[in-house]
C-alpha cells in the first residue's frame, strides 16, 4: 500500500506524492563507499592505489524540488525544496589479498524548505560495514577482467528525532534501521577501453515510526576511454580519460 511520508503535506486532495528528498539516499550504498577510483559514481572492480589501507572521501551536493506521484511529477504548491551536502568518510582494511573490510560514515547537512520556512539538519548518518571479496582476478598484456562482491549493513546511527520530537523525514541524518546490502561490480579493460558495471540490492530489515523503507534495486553502467597517453611509457604517466556513466535505481514505495 501506497503511504504519505510522515512531515510532507500531499500536494492536492486525494494525492499522497513522495518529495525527492536525498538525506537518506545519500548514506553511503556499495557503489559509494566500495570505490570512488574512475568512473567517478560507478563503482570498479579493478585494485584502487591505497584502496586496501587508506582513508579516502569525497563531496556531493544535491537539490531536489520536485513531488512525485507514482513515479510522475505533480503540484508542488508549497515549494517544497531539499538540499544536501554529504562528505562520506571511508576507511578500506585489507585482511587477505582478495578480502577488504570496509566502514563508512557520510557527514551530512540537509536543509528543508517550505512555504517560505527553512529548517536545517547537520551530523553523521548511518554507518556502513562492508566486505569486498575479490572473486575473478584475470589479466592479460594490456587490461585485465574483475569482479567482486559487497556484502554489508547500515547501522542506525544517524539521527532521526530531536528534542521537540520526530524529524521531518529530509531532515533526518538516518533511516532509523539496520539495513541489508549486496552488490555485484565488474570491470573490464582492453587497453584504451573501459567497462563496468554494477547490479546492487538493499532492503531494510524492519518498520521505524510505523513505516517500513522500500527496497531499492540498483543498476550502474560506465564505458570509458584513455584519451591520452595512447600508450603508457612509464608509472609516472599523466592519464586523462572520458566516461559515460548510466546509473539509475528502482525503489519500492514506502508502506505504513
Amino acid at each position: 500500500m501506497r503511504a504519505r511520508i510522515p512531515g510532507l503535506p500531499a500536494a492536492r486532495r486525494g494525492a499522497h506524492p513522495w518529495v525527492l528528498w536525498a538525506a537518506l539516499g545519500l548514506v553511503p550504498w556499495p557503489s559509494q563507499a566500495g570505490g570512488q577510483g574512475m568512473p567517478f559514481y560507478t563503482p570498479t572492480a579493478l585494485p584502487l592505489p591505497l584502496a586496501e589501507s587508506s582513508i579516502r572521501s569525497f563531496y556531493r551536493h544535491m537539490e531536489m524540488r520536485s513531488l512525485l506521484e507514482n513515479g510522475r511529477e505533480v503540484a508542488n504548491p508549497q515549494q517544497m525544496r531539499v538540499g544536501v551536502d554529504a562528505v562520506p568518510l571511508m576507511v578500506p582494511q585489507a585482511v587477505t589479498s582478495r578480502t577488504v573490510l570496509i566502514a563508512a560514515i557520510p557527514y551530512l547537512h540537509t536543509a528543508f524548505e517550505q512555504a517560505g520556512t527553512r529548517r536545517t539538519n547537520r551530523g553523521f548518518g548511518d554507518l556502513v560495514l562492508m566486505v569486498r571479496q575479490t572473486v575473478l582476478a584475470a589479466d592479460f598484456i594490456k587490461g585485465n577482467r574483475r569482479m567482486v562482491l559487497f556484502a554489508g549493513a547500515t547501522l542506525p546511527t544517524g539521527e532521526t528525532q530531536s528534542d521537540s520530537g520526530l524529524l521531518p523525514m529530509p531532515l533526518r541524518l538516518g533511516v532509523g534501521t539496520v539495513n541489508l546490502m549486496g552488490q555485484a561490480v565488474y570491470s573490464y579493460v582492453n587497453d584504451r577501453l573501459g567497462v563496468h558495471g554494477t547490479l546492487g540490492y538493499t532492503a531494510a530489515t524492519a518498520s521505524k515510526f510505523g513505516m517500513r523503507i522500500g527496497d531499492r534495486f540498483g543498476y550502474d553502467l560506465a564505458l570509458g576511454y584513455r584519451l591520452f597517453p595512447a600508450t603508457y611509457r612509464t608509472l609516472h604517466d599523466v592519464t586523462m580519460a572520458g566516461y559515460l556513466e548510466l546509473d539509475g535505481m528502482v525503489e519500492q514505495p514506502a508502506t505504513q
